[in-house]
C-alpha cells in the first residue's frame, strides 16, 4: 500500500550510509525514527539487504530478527510494516508467549513448544522470516543446535521402528498423547498407526508393519484423511531438557551469521535482560536457582560480526557503535477540526510537500475536505511516491503520522518533502489493533 514511499526514505544520504554499515557488519545506531517511522526505515532496509549489494557482499536472503522491549511495540511495527512492506510483513512471525511465566516452574503449553521449536527451526535453515522476539527470549538460555539435531528422531520408509519405543521417545519429547491429532506437539495411536504433529511440518501418519515403517504419509488434521506420501519424517523434542547446564546456547546459535538483528530501543532492552539475568532468589526453594538467562555482556560478544541494527528515538549512540541521524518530523494534531486540516493541506501543497493521507476511511476524508473547496484523489495504493505539491489519499490505517525530507535539511525543509498524516492526527483516534501472541 504505502511501500513506494520508501523510495523517498531510499534518497536520503543518511540512509544511504546507513545501508553501507548493515552491508559491512558495522555495528549501526540509527537515531531519529519513532514508533511508526521504524516500520517505514525497516521495510526499506529489509527489502535492500534481502536484494543485497551489486557485489554480492554483505547480508541478504530475507530473514531478520527484530527485539522488541514490549508487547505494544510489537504490535504497532507489524501492524504498520504490513502497510509500507506488504511482502515482508507475510514473513513476520511473533515469538509465541508461555501461559505461564518461566520463573514458575511451569512449562509452556504444547503449542507454544512447538511454535518456538518450529521458529528456531525456521531461522536456523535460512528460511526468510522475519522473528518478533522480545529481550527474554534473546537472552533467554537454549540447548544449542547440535544438541537439538542430537536428540532428534528421523524416520525413514522401510527402516525398522519399535512402536512402543517410538512413543516412549515422543512423550519424552513432550508430545501430548491423545485420540486424535489436530494441533502441533500431539501425538495418537491406534494400533500400528502413530500420528504425531511435530513443530516443522505434517502432521505425519506413521503407520507400521511390525517394526518396519510401512508408509509415512501426510494427512489433513481436520478431515484425518491423508494427503501425500513422504519418504522421511524429521521428529524434533518439544522442551529443552534438563539440567539447566545443558542450555548453553541462545536464539543467536540459531541464526546465520548474515542475517540482521535489530534492537529497538537497545538501553531498553539492555536494562531489561540485565534485570532478567540478575534473576531473584526465590523463598520457596532450597537453593537459589541460576537464572535461565545469558548477561547482556555475554549477548554483546555474541553479536559482535553481525549485521546489528540499533533503533532509538532519543539517545545518542553508546561506544562502539556508528551513528546515523535520520531527521523525522510530528505531524500536527487537528482533532476533529476539519477547516484547520483543509487550511493545513493548502500550506503543505503550496510549499511543495508531498501529501499522503493514510486513513482506514479515505472516501469520507476526501469527502469532507470536497466540502472545503478541496478535491483529493483516493487510490487503492500508491504506484510510485506522489508528486510534490499534491494530496492523495488511500485506505491504509496507519497508527500515526510524521514529515520526511529525503534531503535532510537543517532548520528547513526542501521542496518534496513526505508529509504521511493519519486519522490519529485529523480525527484524534486510532483503530484498535488486535493483540499479537508475544511475551
Amino acid at each position: 500500500m504505502l511501500n513506494a514511499l520508501t523510495a523517498l526514505l531510499r534518497q536520503s544520504p543518511p540512509y544511504r550510509r546507513a545501508v553501507e554499515a548493515v552491508r559491512a557488519r558495522r555495528p549501526l545506531w540509527v537515531r531519529g525514527p519513532g514508533q511508526t517511522e521504524k516500520a517505514y526505515l525497516l521495510a526499506a532496509l529489509l527489502a535492500d539487504l534481502e536484494a543485497g549489494p551489486a557485489d554480492g557482499a554483505g547480508p541478504a536472503g530475507g530473514a531478520a530478527l527484530l527485539v522488541l522491549p514490549s508487547r505494544e511495540a510489537a504490535e504497532r511495527l507489524a501492524e504498520d510494516l504490513a502497510l509500507f512492506a506488504p511482502a515482508a510483513a507475510e514473513r513476520v512471525v511473533p515469538y509465541p508467549v508461555w501461559e505461564t511465566l518461566p520463573a514458575d516452574g511451569d512449562r509452556p503449553t504444547l503449542v507454544a513448544a512447538a511454535e518456538r521449536r518450529a521458529l528456531l527451526h525456521r531461522l536456523e535453515a535460512g528460511e526468510p522470516v522475519v522473528a518478533l522476539l522480545p529481550a527474554s527470549a534473546l537472552a533467554r538460555k537454549r540447548l544449542p543446535p547440535e544438541a537439538v539435531h542430537a536428540r532428534r528422531t528421523v524416520l525413514r520408509r522401510g527402516a525398522r521402528v519399535d512402536r512402543d519405543g517410538l512413543v516412549a521417545t515422543l512423550a519424552a519429547y513432550g508430545y501430548e498423547r491423545l485420540s486424535l491429532v489436530d494441533a502441533r506437539g500431539q501425538m495418537a495411536v491406534r494400533g500400528g498407526i502413530v500420528d504425531v504433529f511435530p513443530p516443522q511440518g505434517g502432521p505425519y501418519r506413521v503407520e507400521l508393519s511390525g517394526d518396519e515403517v510401512e508408509s509415512l504419509r501426510e494427512f489433513d488434521p481436520a478431515t484425518q484423511r491423508s494427503t501425500r506420501t513422504v519418504e522421511e519424517v524429521v521428529l524434533l523434542p518439544l522442551h529443552d531438557p534438563e539440567p539447566p547446564e545443558a542450555l548453553a546456547a541462545t536464539v543467536l546459535d540459531y541464526l546465520p551469521p548474515a542475517v540482521p538483528i535489530v534492537l529497538d530501543e537497545e538501553p531498553e532492552l539492555r536494562g531489561q535482560i540485565r534485570a532478567l539475568a540478575a534473576g531473584e532468589p526465590r523463598p520457596d526453594a532450597e537453593a537459589p536457582a541460576p537464572p535461565p538467562y545469558v548477561p547482556w555482556e555475554a549477548l554483546q560478544r555474541a553479536l559482535r560480526g553481525r549485521p546489528v541494527v540499533a533503533l532509538s528515538t532519543l539517545r545518542h549512540a553508546e561506544p562502539g557503535y556508528e551513528e546515523v541521524v535520520l531527521r523525522f518530523g510530528g505531524m500536527e494534531a487537528f482533532g476533529g477540526q476539519t477547516n484547520l486540516f483543509a487550511r493545513a493541506l493548502g500550506e503543505w501543497t503550496a510549499a511543495g510537500r508531498r501529501v499522503v493521507v493514510a486513513s482506514a476511511h479515505p472516501e469520507r476524508v476526501a469527502e469532507i475536505l470536497r466540502d472545503h473547496g478541496l478535491t483529493v484523489p483516493v487510490l487503492p495504493a500508491l504506484e510510485a511516491p506522489p508528486a510534490p505539491g499534491t494530496v492523495t489519499a488511500l485506505r491504509a490505517p496507519l497508527s500515526r503520522g510524521f514529515a520526511f525530507d529525503p534531503a535532510q535539511t537543517e532548520g528547513g525543509e526542501a521542496p518534496g518533502a513526505l508529509a504521511l498524516v493519519t486519522d490519529a492526527e485529523i480525527l484524534g483516534w486510532r483503530r484498535r489493533r488486535p493483540r499479537l501472541r508475544f511475551l
